[in-house]
């Protein structure tokens, strides 16, 4: 028994010897594990496109909504501009949607602002709110804090106190965008108060800012970049 326990021991030695010199056996035959390759970005025409599909054939309002964050993050004007035309969609959850995603999304020059300013008015609340939050994201503060200052000042004068409390969630969020754009925060809370405090703000900083942002005062920005063709979107 012990020899041909022997024997056997001797041809398994033998055998990966020959395994190891021909390569067949042990770590050197194993083939190194390549590097994964890294994903190349999609290209924002094929995201746009793929949007556009996913958006026109969607079954309900909430799916459609959902497709709007396809858009998150696009940086090419016609990204940008493909945003902003939905600004203008009938339905509110749409609205709403696509201020999160401009809140969510780089914009260095300041793009959104101005479509995001005409939503201030949106007849309602929610997607008020949802600008609102969006504008105290802005890279370019100066036109933002204007206009979430005067839209404040507009509606706390047009309103009286049961109106003011209905309109409780629409004033914190300017009052929450507008601390985030200057860095100030008022110590009166009532309505009234809000709203005397920000306006002082707007005067204190807003040549200050214009002039870090190179933006000239009491003139209007474009809506859209003036190198883009116009649309049915632009004002006549």
């Amino acid at each position: 028994m012990r020899s041909v326990m022997t024997n056997l021991s001797a041809v398994l030695v033998l055998a990966l010897s020959a395994g190891l010199s021909a390569g067949e056996v042990g770590p050197a035959s194993v083939p190194a594990e390549k590097t994964p390759e890294k994903a190349e970005p999609v290209a924002e025409d094929i995201v746009r496109q793929r949007f556009l599909l996913a958006y026109q054939t969607a079954q309900n309002p909430d799916r459609k909504a959902e497709t709007v964050d396809m858009l998150k993050g696009l940086k090419e004007q016609e990204s940008m501009r493909l945003m902003v035309g939905l600004l203008a969609d009938r339905s509110e959850q749409i609205r709403r949607r696509v201020c999160t995603v401009m809140a969510a999304t780089p914009d260095p020059e300041g793009y959104f602002v101005k479509p995001l300013m005409g939503t201030l008015s949106d007849p309602v609340s929610a997607v008020r709110v949802s600008a609102a939050e969006a504008l105290g994201n802005a890279s370019m503060k100066a036109d933002a804090l204007k206009a979430l200052a005067f839209t404040l000042l507009g509606l706390v004068g047009q309103l009286n106190n049961e109106g003011l409390e209905r309109q409780a969630p629409v004033i914190d969020a300017y009052d929450k965008a507008l601390e985030k754009l200057s860095g100030q925060r008022c110590a009166d809370r009532t309505p009234r108060g809000l709203s005397s405090f920000w306006i002082d703000v707007w005067k204190k900083q807003d040549k200050d800012r214009r002039a870090a942002e190179n933006k000239p005062i009491d003139t209007p920005d474009p809506v859209r970049s003036p190198n883009l063709p116009k649309d049915s979107l632009d004002k006549k």
